[in-house]
């Protein structure tokens, strides 16, 4: 009897988690079911760099950082844009803004109030499989006041938070952020 029950536990896990992957990979590849394409998505995303000040700051000061949308047709949830950078060789930089879109969703029509998250990265280990497993330090999270602050500092974090090391990288931290990088391309 004992075993039955496992049996039919583990089949209904397992039909479950098909159809719980079928609908993630249906959502996030297949946007055209909702009617949007990827030239929507772009169109906002460019829009978004241009119209929203503090996206542009971020941006502008930190060139190289990765920007997208997270719940880009806002049917899961709210659409939030965000931006991430890569400092020192050791530091992660994310400012996270919930946006309005167009009805089209190529446009911004409203933001609100950014967030903003500094990590400190202590170490990285490449996995057999080669995934990447981050160890985080300290973290700051701070709002605009704190922003501006950056922003004078022409996005210098040493110059606004205490004990950053700006000279002692982490060993595989530039494979890390590469990886990084390559899931937004």
């Amino acid at each position: 009897m004992k075993n039955k029950i496992i049996r039919n536990v583990s089949l209904n896990l397992r039909q479950n988690s098909t159809l719980c992957l079928l609908f993630v990979f249906l959502g996030c590849t297949d946007t055209t079911l909702l009617g949007h394409n990827l030239e929507s998505y772009n169109k906002a995303k460019d829009d978004a760099l241009r119209s929203v000040d503090v996206i542009k700051d971020f941006h502008g000061m930190y060139p190289d950082a990765i920007g997208h949308f997270s719940y880009y047709t806002g049917v899961v949830r709210d659409t939030i844009w965000g931006s991430t950078t890569y400092l020192h060789g050791r530091y992660i930089l994310v400012m996270r803004v919930p946006v309005e879109l167009s009805d089209d969703r190529t446009r911004i029509v409203g933001s609100g109030e950014p967030t903003f998250h500094l990590r400190q990265v202590t170490h990285i280990d490449i996995l057999e499989d080669g995934r990447f497993s981050q160890h985080l330090g300290k973290g700051w999270q701070f709002d605009h006041k704190k922003w501006k602050e950056l922003k004078n500092a022409d996005g210098r974090i040493e110059d606004v938070f205490p004990n950053i090391s700006t000279d002692k990288p982490v060993p595989r931290f530039d494979q890390y952020e590469e990886h990084m990088r390559s899931l937004r391309d």
